[in-house]
C-alpha cells in the first residue's frame, strides 16, 4: 500500500510492541500460563477466590479449568461461563482434545438448545445464561466445585448478575456447616481489573500473553463511510500482501456485513482480480455450521476475509489471521430510562475493545492493524464499555432474582448498583403486570409471576404467553413469541427488493405484523420446513430452525407448567392479537386528528415503521413490540387491537392515561 491508501490509513502507525503485547516464546507446546500453573494452583488452593488478567493468547480459557480440576482441590464440576455460544463450544471441543476425551463426557458444554454434557462430565463450559437458569432452581449452585467466570471485562448483563449470584452462594455454603466450599475465579483479558479486586476482596495473578508485535495504522483523517472504506482497504491489501496472510474485519451487524461480502464479490468480478478471495460472515445469530467455518484449515492460494461482528473480539483464535480492519464502531443497546426507549445505535467503540480486537493480529506471528479511524478519534473514545445492566431495562432482571429467591433486590449485591430510580421502575412495570407484589419481608413473585419467571422471555411477552391459555390459542402465541425472540426471519437483498417485497406480500394480513409473522411460519412448517422453499420466499433458513427451536423450548416449558397447550380454532385472529394486547398493555398506541401516533407510556409521538404491513394504514389502535428512534421515534411489529382488550389487564394503569373503552 502507498503512504496514503483509499481509506486515508497512513502507514507510520504506532508499534504495539508493548507490555500489552510483548513477544514471548515461540514454542507452541507451552502457553505462558503453564509458567504460572504452580502459583495458581496454590492460590487456589489457599484462597477461595482468584483474580486473573490474562492477555490474548495467554491460555487462560482451556488451561485454568484443567489446572484446577486436575488439582483436586474440590468435589463437583468446574463451570467456564462464556458470554457467547460458539466461545463455549469451541473451548470445550478444543479443551476435550486436548485431554484425548470425547467431547461430552469428562469435558462438555451447555448452551442454548445444545447440552453436550454427561453424568461423567467434570469440566463444563456454559454460556452465562445458562447458568443463571440454573441458580433460578439451585441458588446455592451445589452441582459446581468451582464457577469460573472467563471474558469478565465484557460485562453483559448475565455476567454482572453472575458476579453476586455466585459471590451469595458462595458465602451461603460457607455458612452452612458440612457444605462444600465454592471456589471462584474471574478471568480478564483488560488490564482494569481493580474493579474486580475491590468487589471480591481478593488477589490479582497477572499472566503475560503470547502475542506478537503488531503494527497499528490509523486514518490520516476521519472516516464517515467506514463500510465502504473497509471494502477498499479490502480490496488494496488483497493485491498487496502474501496469500497466506488473512484477514479479520470488525463491522457492527449482519446487514452490515452482508451488505460488504455482496460488494467484494461484485468487485472482484468486475475488476478481474485473479487473486481467489473466500469470504466468510461472523455474527451471533448465524448457525453453528456457519460459525465454525471460519476455524476450518483454509486452502493454499485462497485468501480468506472473516467479516465479523465484535464476536471475534475476545477468546476465539481464528488461524491465520495477520490483518485486523477495525471499523472502531459497534452496535450496542442503550436504554433510556425516562422514555422507557431501548435502542440499537451504532456507536464508537471504547479503547479497550480497540485493543482487543488489534490483539487478534498478533496471536500466531507478527501482524497489522489498519484503524478506519484517526487518532484524534482514538483518543476522545471511552476507556472501556459502559456495563450493559446500567443501559438496560431491568424487569427481566429483578423478575430472575426474584425468582432466585432475593427478595430485596437493592440489597443485591451489584458490582456496579443500577440507579435506584430504574429499579423502581423495573419493580412497579412488574407489579402492574400482577406478576409480584409488597410480601411480609419484601418484594416476592405472584404465582403469575412465578410461572413467567420460568421463560427466557421479557415480563410482557411472557404474560402474553399465559393469557393465551385461557384464551385457547397458545400455539399461535408461541409461535409469534418466538418470532420475536429470534433475528428477523424476512430477507430482502439490496439487489433483490422488489422480488422479496412480492413473495413476502402473500403473507400480509390487515391485522398488522405479528399475524404476518405467524402466516409465514405456518407456510414454512407447511412446506416440511423445506430450505428451498424458504429461499424462494426470501425467508432465512437458519433463522426459521432457531424460531423453531425456540418454539419447542417454550412449548415444553408451558407443557411443565400444565397450561392448556391448544391451537386457536376459529376463523379469526382476535384471541391471538387479544392475547398479546393483555400481556403488552403497555406498549399501545393511539391514532391522533393529524395522523400521528400517541404511545401511552411516555405520551411520545411515534409513527409506523417503514418496515410495518400497516405503514400507510390508519387504525385507530395499535399494539407494538419496541420503540426505535432514527430520524424520528418509530414503533415497529405493530399489531391492530381493540382497546376493551388492553382495559381488561390494565385499566387502572389507563386511567392515569385517560384511555377508556
Amino acid at each position: 500500500m502507498n503512504s496514503k491508501n483509499s481509506s486515508g490509513i497512513a502507514q507510520n502507525g504506532n508499534s504495539m510492541n508493548s507490555s500489552r503485547n510483548s513477544q514471548n516464546s515461540n514454542s507452541s507446546s507451552v502457553l505462558p500460563i503453564d509458567l504460572v500453573r504452580q502459583e495458581l494452583v496454590e492460590h487456589a488452593r489457599k484462597n477461595d477466590t482468584l483474580i486473573v488478567m490474562g492477555e490474548t493468547g495467554s491460555g487462560k480459557s482451556t488451561k485454568l479449568p484443567q489446572f484446577l480440576q486436575d488439582a483436586r482441590l474440590f468435589d463437583g464440576m468446574v463451570a467456564c461461563t462464556q458470554p457467547r455460544r460458539l466461545a463455549a463450544i469451541s473451548l470445550a471441543a478444543r479443551v476435550a482434545k486436548e485431554r484425548c476425551c470425547e467431547l461430552g463426557n469428562e469435558v462438555g458444554y451447555a448452551v442454548r438448545f445444545d447440552d453436550k454434557t454427561s453424568s461423567q462430565t467434570r469440566i463444563k463450559y456454559m454460556t452465562d445464561g445458562m447458568l443463571l437458569r440454573e441458580a433460578q432452581t439451585d441458588p446455592a449452585l451445589t452441582r459446581y466445585g468451582c464457577i469460573i467466570l472467563d471474558e469478565a471485562h465484557e460485562r453483559t448483563v448475565n455476567t454482572d448478575i453472575l458476579f453476586g449470584i455466585v459471590k451469595m452462594a458462595q458465602e451461603r455454603r460457607a455458612l452452612k456447616s458440612g457444605e462444600k466450599r465454592l471456589k471462584i475465579a474471574v478471568m480478564s483479558a483488560t488490564m482494569d481489573v481493580d474493579h474486580f479486586e475491590k468487589y471480591f476482596r481478593c488477589k490479582v495473578v497477572y499472566i503475560t500473553g503470547r502475542t506478537f508485535p503488531i503494527q497499528v495504522r490509523y486514518s490520516t483523517e476521519d472516516v464517515d463511510d467506514y463500510l465502504g472504506s473497509s471494502i477498499s482497504t479490502i480490496l488494496s491489501l488483497h493485491q498487496s500482501v502474501p496469500m497466506d496472510e488473512h484477514f479479520l474485519v470488525f463491522l457492527t451487524g449482519q446487514e452490515e456485513i452482508e451488505t460488504c461480502i455482496t460488494v467484494i464479490k461484485e468487485s472482484l468480478q468486475n475488476r478481474g482480480i485473479a487473486r481467489k478471495m473466500e469470504v466468510l460472515p461472523l455474527y451471533a445469530s448465524l448457525s453453528q455450521q456457519y460459525q465454525e467455518k471460519v476455524f476450518k484449515s483454509y486452502k493454499k492460494d485462497i485468501r480468506r476475509v472473516i467479516i465479523s461482528t465484535n464476536i471475534a473480539e475476545t477468546s476465539l483464535t481464528i488461524p491465520g489471521i495477520r490483518h485486523v480492519i477495525d471499523s472502531g464502531r459497534v452496535k450496542q443497546k442503550q436504554f433510556v430510562a425516562n422514555t422507557g426507549m431501548q435502542l440499537l445505535k451504532v456507536c464508537s467503540c471504547s479503547r479497550a475493545q480497540v485493543w482487543q480486537r488489534a490483539g487478534r493480529a498478533g496471536r500466531e506471528s507478527a501482524g497489522n492493524v489498519y484503524r478506519l479511524f484517526s487518532k484524534a478519534q482514538f483518543d476522545k473514545m471511552s476507556l472501556a464499555t459502559v456495563p450493559e445492566i446500567l443501559r438496560s431495562p431491568l424487569s427481566t432482571v429483578c423478575l430472575q432474582l426474584l425468582n432466585a429467591g432475593i427478595k430485596k433486590i437493592e440489597q443485591f449485591p451489584f458490582i456496579d448498583p443500577p440507579p435506584a430510580s430504574s429499579l423502581k421502575k423495573a419493580i412497579d412495570e412488574l407489579s402492574i403486570l400482577k406478576l409480584v407484589q409488597q410480601g411480609a419481608q419484601g418484594i416476592e413473585l405472584t404465582e403469575l409471576g412465578k410461572k413467567a419467571a420460568r421463560f427466557p422471555l421479557e415480563p410482557r411477552l411472557s404474560k402474553a404467553l399465559l393469557i393465551s391459555a385461557t384464551l385457547k390459542c397458545s400455539e399461535e402465541v408461541i409461535t409469534i413469541a418466538a418470532m420475536l425472540s429470534t433475528e428477523n426471519v424476512f430477507i430482502s437483498p439490496a439487489n433483490k427488493k422488489e422480488e422479496a417485497r412480492a413473495a413476502h406480500q402473500k403473507f400480509h394480513t390487515a391485522d398488522g405484523d405479528l399475524i404476518t409473522m405467524l402466516n409465514a411460519y405456518k407456510a414454512y412448517r407447511k412446506a416440511n420446513g423445506d430450505r428451498n422453499w424458504a429461499h424462494q420466499n426470501f425467508m432465512s433458513p437458519r433463522h426459521l430452525t432457531s424460531v423453531t427451536d425456540v418454539r419447542k423450548q417454550l412449548r415444553e416449558i408451558f407443557m411443565s407448567l400444565k397450561l392448556n397447550l391448544c391451537t386457536d380454532s376459529s376463523k379469526t385472529t382476535a384471541a391471538v392479537r387479544e392475547s398479546f394486547a393483555r400481556g403488552m398493555f403497555m406498549n399501545v398506541a393511539e391514532l391522533k386528528p393529524d395522523g400521528r401516533y400517541q404511545e401511552f407510556g411516555q405520551n411520545l409521538n411515534v409513527k409506523l415503521h417503514p418496515s410495518s404491513v400497516l405503514f400507510g394504514a390508519k387504525p385507530p389502535f395499535v399494539l407494538f413490540n419496541e420503540l426505535v428512534e432514527t430520524n424520528n421515534i418509530y414503533i415497529r411489529d405493530v399489531t391492530v387491537i381493540e382497546p376493551e382488550w388492553v382495559l381488561k389487564e390494565g385499566e387502572s394503569w389507563f386511567k392515569t392515561k385517560r384511555l377508556t373503552a
